[in-house]
């Protein structure tokens, strides 16, 4: 307001004599219409700001209202529900909660405390006629809101060797609930204003498998060209240490990925995910997995390359098959077939 100082302090001089002004030797109307023009603009810039700011709370205040609407409409939710199933995940006020979109996580947080319980009964999955005991309690689909609304699987390190993870668990006890709530405060904080593409890659160092494989599996259905250094340079950590089952599985899920991006840019690190899961048919300890190998070497097609894979895996074939036991057989020839289709 240094413009508004600046004028009153002008103004008071101008109730001084008029003899002051006739010995200046400059015209001062024209300094003193661009003050009050300044002056206006200041109280519109000022008059819009703090319009915009109600406006903001309003919406905030309106949503707010809405999702405390559908909660009260969760807390009536009546039925049967099967374990694994949650085909009650189609009522109408979790689809209304999960289409309002990231903005409205913060107003469903104070939900993870509600344990309340809804009218909705267990039964067992495979026997629906059979009550299981127990009914679901609110915060259970709050939960699951939350994590479809991130695409993002929340969990927190157990004090065991078990982490304890977001939807799967009963959520009654209070300060895991607190320790839930502070964690996806953080998380929202962190990842607001990003786009679901920048936290998908944000993914592909989450310490939860599943965000990792969700990560995966969403980079390669976009196609996109700029993910594919990102796979490319997975993989090459993937790589380093020992190996195990979980990382040549991970492995997999990165080369369909950039077999579905589709450079051919990609095919070198392709052969080596490929050649890496072939060697476990080469009299290591540990059994070849079929399905990722053939995996590997149809990613590697994708690019181009099919008459190379197909090359591959028919050496693998007069090498290794006698070795194999009749299941392992069956599946590998049955396999071997499905790619001439690649």
């Amino acid at each position: 307001m240094i413009v508004t100082d600046f004028f009153r302090i002008l103004r008071s001089i101008t109730k001084r004599k008029n003899s002051f002004y006739r010995n200046l030797h400059f015209d001062i109307l024209p300094i003193m219409i661009i003050l009050k023009a300044l002056i206006v603009f200041e109280i519109l810039f000022f008059g819009h700001l703090l319009l915009a700011q109600q406006t903001i709370q309003k919406s905030e205040s309106d949503l707010e209202k809405k999702v405390a609407e559908e909660v009260k409409k969760i807390r009536e939710l009546s039925g049967e529900t099967a374990w694994y199933l949650f085909n009650e995940f189609n009522a109408e006020p979790i689809l209304k909660l999960k289409e309002m979109g990231m903005v409205i996580i913060p107003f469903l947080l104070p939900y993870l405390s509600d344990t309340s319980e809804t009218r909705v009964r267990r039964v067992h999955y495979r026997h629906p006629n059979y009550y299981t005991g127990g009914v679901v309690i609110v915060n259970r689909y709050i939960g699951y809101i939350i994590n479809r609304i991130a695409d993002h699987e929340f969990y927190l390190l157990g004090k065991t060797d078990d982490d304890i993870i977001l939807l799967t668990e009963e959520l009654v006890d209070m300060d895991t609930i607190r320790a839930f709530q502070t964690l996806i405060a953080n998380w929202y904080q962190k990842n607001k204003d990003k786009s679901l593409g920048e936290r998908k890659l944000d993914d592909l160092q989450d310490g939860f498998r599943t965000n990792r494989i969700a990560a995966y599996h969403w980079l390669g259905k976009s196609k996109l060209e700029k993910y594919r250094l990102p796979l490319e340079n997975k993989i090459k950590e993937l790589f380093k240490g020992d190996s195990d089952t979980f990382k040549d599985g991970e492995m997999v899920y990165c080369a369909t990925a950039l077999g579905k991006i589709g450079n051919p840019k990609s095919a070198k690190i392709l052969r080596k995910v490929a050649n890496h899961l072939s060697y476990d048919y080469s009299g290591r300890e540990r059994t070849p997995d079929i399905y990722n190998v053939f995996s590997a070497y149809e990613a590697l097609a994708k690019l181009g390359h099919k008459k190379e894979a197909l090359v591959r895996l028919n050496e693998l074939k007069k090498d290794y098959l006698e070795k194999m036991n009749g299941d392992a057989q069956k599946e590998f020839l049955e396999n071997l077939r499905n790619a001439e289709k690649w």
